[in-house]
């Protein structure tokens, strides 16, 4: 069996991440995901119903990925903390450009919104950018590798598995995170993302 991966090259380094689209057809353009500086971002100052994405881009730097409507206006945008953290801002704006709400997605939460059958796609809009891949090609299965901080307090990885013939949503599972191991399949522990100021560092 084949086994391919993509990893970051080490735990605390900001990268720079080209993520071709899944298996050539997932995504329909080249999704470029790109940690420039590693800075503290004050998610918490973004207000919903006050904030614009003017403001919100000025508070966060430029996002991870974005989402426009048909009118070309930010409707949606990600901002990730991955692989350092373990922590995924989800912007979602109005019409208009304000706020509506910010969501930390990088939970057990959302990621029982990830549903078998669901497209890669589908799943950006959930989660945002991934950390890695992984390619099974034996098994014709390839995972997207998301980093989080587990309700149990250990760090772990979510893994959604693709079906890399049909490029839908076979399932997922969750592991201890391999950046930070104790050994022996032990976890690091963290302290989960509850709303503090300043916990969303790149």
């Amino acid at each position: 069996m084949n086994h391919t991966k993509s990893r970051p090259s080490s735990k605390g380094r900001c990268v720079q991440i080209i993520s071709q689209t899944l298996a050539r057809h997932v995504l329909s353009t080249i999704v470029l995901i790109t940690f420039t500086g590693c800075s503290v971002l004050p998610a918490s100052s973004i207000k919903p119903g006050v904030s614009t994405v003017d403001q919100t881009i000025k508070a966060m730097g430029k996002p991870d990925m974005a989402w426009r409507d048909g009118q070309g206006q930010v409707i949606q945008a990600a901002w990730t903390a991955q692989p350092a953290s373990y922590v995924t801002f989800m912007v979602y704006f109005s019409d208009k450009g304000s706020v509506i709400r910010v969501e930390q997605v990088l939970n057990e939460r959302h990621f029982a919104m990830v549903k078998n059958g669901m497209t890669g796609e589908d799943v950006l809009k959930i989660l945002g950018p991934y950390r890695s891949v992984d390619h099974f090609s034996g098994l014709h299965q390839i995972d997207w590798n998301y980093g989080y901080c587990s309700d149990s307090d250990g760090r772990e990885v979510y893994s959604v598995s693709f079906d890399d013939r049909t490029l839908k949503v076979t399932g997922g599972i969750t592991t201890p995170d391999p950046l930070f191991s104790l050994g022996s399949n032990e976890e690091a522990m963290c302290v989960p993302y509850m709303g503090q100021e300043n916990a969303f560092v790149r």
